[in-house]
């Protein structure tokens, strides 16, 4: 029972009680200043590419650190390392809160860019006006 309304599955009449659901939700309306913006940040570390496994998770946990210090305006989602270089993908409230977290960590933030748009094979396959419909011509 949510909110004094029930639904079980095995119902017959799951779609009318579905739709009385669908009808209760409360829909939260946020401020677009308040929505995590996803970035890359490209951080020259000379070297980066040879560490050692411990010294990798002691830099992880460095930047963990940072991250629970600044709460939830940030979130490191991955990172890439090549030779002397990681790029990592973040989502964040804004770019300052970026630097500072390359200021708590140690780490640099040399190039922070912001994520517009993100493409994938998947998106050649996809028609221009959003039908299904003579994909083929």
């Amino acid at each position: 029972m949510y909110n004094g309304i029930s639904a079980t599955l095995s119902q017959p009449h799951f779609t009318s009680t579905l739709e009385q659901l669908e009808q209760q939700v409360v829909r939260l309306e946020v401020p677009m200043e308040d929505v995590m913006k996803k970035y890359i940040i490209e951080r020259e570390i000379p070297r980066v590419g040879s560490l050692d496994p411990e010294q990798v998770r002691e830099a992880a946990t460095k930047s963990n650190q940072a991250l629970r210090d600044l709460g939830p305006d940030i979130q490191w989602q991955e990172s890439f390392v090549a030779a002397d270089k990681t790029f990592c993908v973040y989502l964040a409230k804004d770019e300052a809160i970026i630097r500072l977290h390359a200021e708590l960590s140690g780490f640099p933030a040399s190039k922070i860019t912001e994520i517009g748009n993100i493409i994938d094979p998947a998106t050649g396959a996809q028609p221009v006006d959003g039908s299904a419909d003579n994909a083929h011509g």
